[in-house]
């Protein structure tokens, strides 16, 4: 908020609520609350601070969701949220918002996709690094305007260190770029009588010559529109009156707005106030003509009258002639917007296909999409019907085999493709049997937003495509098309009943996150695990749908010492990569990802047991691959005992060490808290922050409470003063 009471005096602040220039001071508190309120009353605007503050926090928030969501083990790791707070105290809320997914995908991108154990075994390597990126970002934000491209994740971090390093102190030379990047991108309209205006034919230039307006075809820090008024047919003729200023008339800046067919529509004052007309535009046109001085175009003879008509029609008529020698393309603004989509949603869709197409009357983009499934024919037991002297399946076995896809997808993954879409169909290759799957677009608009939303769902089933493949494979499957794959005929039942220390359960059976689970017995540890909390002084997590819980340092801790049984195994896997065909598969089945040692504590929390754990979900995983790991579990099995042992000193010795340690951090961390609370300092559990934040939580829920009249009210308490509560 702009306004806040500190005491007596009433100061501005910034978007994070620290103080800025002083307002003004009253002789009590009382006075300095009306004061406050009496601002407040006289803003008119305050309905629409409190919604857009409200709006950013709730927008906030929703994105700071998406960002844990896609980085995970990142916010796992608490680096997240620390680094999140330190944008918030840099940049504000909304510079958080921005640029918190720029600054974790780039440390993503350095560290090559770490899990939350490997951040917090390095964070005090990371820590520098993680600072630099927040430096890059906040000299980012302040030369803003400098900067050609605005768009800050169109940057690697190499990029953005460059880029930033060459501004230097060169904003002269900077500023002379700008002009000539903004003139090739417009078009001169007039130039006389100290006036100039320009037609903008990009968005660059439409920003350039709109500076210091609240045009929305302008806008840099909300969304611009100027995309979407180009779709529409429109054009713009941005005319500057060089001896005006904005305290002189709003019409110091004026936009002039033409149709598809070239003609004046009505114009826009820098305030973006829209006049049909040009009598306000014509006055301010004689304000601005050296000449006369006059503030009126009534106050001028007839003869200046005549020569500010006639300039202001050159201006009007100029616009005009302009964009009829170069009327708006509205199919290539379509295709250029649909270009740039497909670039940004390449990388994220690597197995759908998606086509769009202009059509300029309407400002129309058609737009279809969806996967094509190749299984191999080698697969097939009987031969789907083709039409003769065709590829093509023919309509009946399609009319067969589809509603079947379509169900599976629809019940299992919440994948939805479009049954009657004219892509629908099933062709053959050489080798192939080829389904294609359109996904549906009735939902999305067709134009460029509606666009992005389609692709977004393309690349939310790209994620599921192999679950996708296997969806179809068990619909074919299930009419005998083809047999059923090695890991649903895998038998799991006579392996469990070979195995004397593992059980093999087969979960999910047919279902697209089926998996073969191979569980040994729990093995009693004989530590201290009644300390509450003791799973995150460890930094174990609960694996997805799965039992216990897991630390990947830990778990490679204790397999480091099963070098009898890694060599063995290992022996196993290489006598297996001399089998064409399968190497692949075996390097997925390295021991660490094979093979995991998981922890859990039972109700009464009276004791933590291990458990060793195998986990197989490879749906195209060959016979080979799985005789290879039948063979490591009769080993396993064979060499039980011995396992055990070793898992079971090693887990107590880890866990030993650990625990004394997290205990003796945490000591040390309440003690320099004390100290430094006893003389003054910050505590370094920043106990102080975490109230102010849950203080701040408050507030924000307050001000959505505030009703507008309320808001005007000088004598209803803020809903930051003491006695606010009192009032409610």
């Amino acid at each position: 908020m702009p306004w806040k009471r500190f005491g007596k005096c009433v100061f501005k602040t910034t978007k994070t609520g620290k103080k800025k220039e002083k307002q003004g001071c009253s002789d009590s508190v009382p006075m300095a609350k009306k004061y406050l309120k009496a601002l407040y009353a006289n803003a008119s605007d305050v309905s629409e601070q409190v919604d857009e503050y409200i709006n950013e926090i709730i927008l906030s928030e929703a994105r700071y969701k998406d960002i844990k969501e896609k980085y995970p083990e990142w916010h796992r790791s608490g680096m997240l949220d620390d680094y999140r707070n330190n944008l918030i105290e840099r940049l504000g809320q909304k510079g958080a918002s921005k640029y918190l997914l720029y600054w974790v995908r780039s440390m993503d991108q350095m560290e090559g996709g770490p899990t939350a154990e490997d951040i917090k075994a390095e964070e005090q390597y990371l820590i520098p690094t993680a600072d630099n990126v927040v430096d890059l970002i906040a000299k980012f934000n302040k030369n803003l305007p400098r900067l050609i491209e605005k768009d800050i994740y169109k940057y690697t971090i190499t990029e953005l260190e460059q880029t930033l390093d060459n501004l230097g102190d060169a904003n002269s030379e900077e500023r002379r770029k700008r002009k000539l990047k903004a003139e090739k991108e417009s078009e001169l309209v007039y130039d006389d009588n100290d006036i100039y205006a320009r037609r903008p034919l990009t968005e660059f230039a439409s920003i350039y010559y709109g500076m210091a307006t609240r045009w929305c075809i302008s806008a840099t820090e909300c969304r611009n529109y100027f995309d979407e008024y180009t779709r529409d047919g429109k054009a713009f003729s941005m005319v500057n009156l060089k001896n005006l200023r904005k305290e002189d008339t709003p019409f110091y800046k004026t936009a002039l707005v033409y149709d598809q067919d070239a003609q004046f529509e009505s114009l826009f004052d820098s305030e973006d106030s829209e006049f049909e007309g040009i009598r306000q535009f014509r006055e301010a046109v004689a304000l601005n003509h050296k000449r006369t001085g006059q503030n009126y175009f009534d106050d001028l003879d007839t003869e200046e009258q005549d020569e500010i008509t006639e300039i202001v029609n050159d201006i009007v008529a100029n616009g005009t002639a302009v964009i009829e020698n170069n009327p708006v393309d509205v199919a290539a603004q379509l295709e250029e917007e649909a270009k740039q989509l497909e670039a940004e949603y390449q990388k994220d869709i690597k197995h759908g296909y998606f086509k769009s197409t202009a059509v300029p009357d309407g400002g129309y983009l058609f737009f279809k999409g969806g996967f094509e499934v190749a299984i191999s024919k080698s697969k097939f037991t009987k031969q789907i019907p083709q039409m003769k002297n065709s590829d093509v399946i023919t309509l009946k076995a399609e009319r067969e085999i589809f509603p079947d896809i379509e169900q599976m997808l629809d019940t299992e993954l919440r994948v939805y493709i479009d049954l009657d879409g004219e892509d629908r169909q099933i062709y053959q290759t050489e080798e192939d049997y080829v389904f294609v799957l359109p996904v549906g677009t009735q939902m999305h608009n067709f134009d460029p937003s509606g666009y992005e939303g389609f692709l977004a769902v393309i690349a939310e089933y790209d994620d599921k495509y192999a679950q996708i493949v296997r969806m179809v494979e068990l619909v074919l499957s299930n009419m005998g098309f083809i047999d059923r794959s090695n890991f649903d005929s895998f038998n799991d039942e006579e392996l469990d009943d070979q195995l004397e220390n593992f059980s093999v359960i087969r979960r999910d059976a047919g279902e697209p996150d089926a998996d073969i689970v191979i569980m040994s017995p729990l093995i009693p540890l004989d530590i201290d695990a009644d300390t509450y909390g003791w799973k995150n002084k460890l930094g174990l997590q609960r694996p997805y749908n799965r039992r216990g819980f897991s630390n990947e340092q830990i778990n490679n801790a204790i397999l480091s010492k099963l070098r009898t049984f890694t060599e063995k195994v290992n022996k196993y896997l290489k006598r297996q990569l001399s089998i064409p065909g399968i190497g692949r598969e075996i390097n997925q089945l390295q021991i660490p990802e094979m093979l995991e040692v998981r922890f859990e504590n039972n109700a009464n929390n009276d004791g933590v047991r291990a458990f060793m754990f195998i986990n197989i979900e490879d749906f195209s995983i060959t016979k080979e691959t799985l005789d290879s790991i039948t063979s490591v579990l009769k080993y396993m099995d064979e060499n039980y005992e011995q396992i055990e042992n070793i898992v079971k000193e090693e887990s107590e010795m880890i866990f030993s060490n650990l625990l004394n340690q997290r205990d003796a951090e945490i000591e040390a961390g309440e003690q320099l808290a004390t100290a430094d609370a006893q003389d003054g300092t910050e505590p370094v559990n920043e106990v102080k922050e975490y109230f102010k934040e849950l203080l701040k939580t408050e507030l924000d829920r307050r001000i959505e409470n505030m009703t507008i009249k309320e808001w005007l009210d000088p004598y209803v308490p803020a809903p930051w003063d003491n006695d606010y509560e009192d009032k409610k």
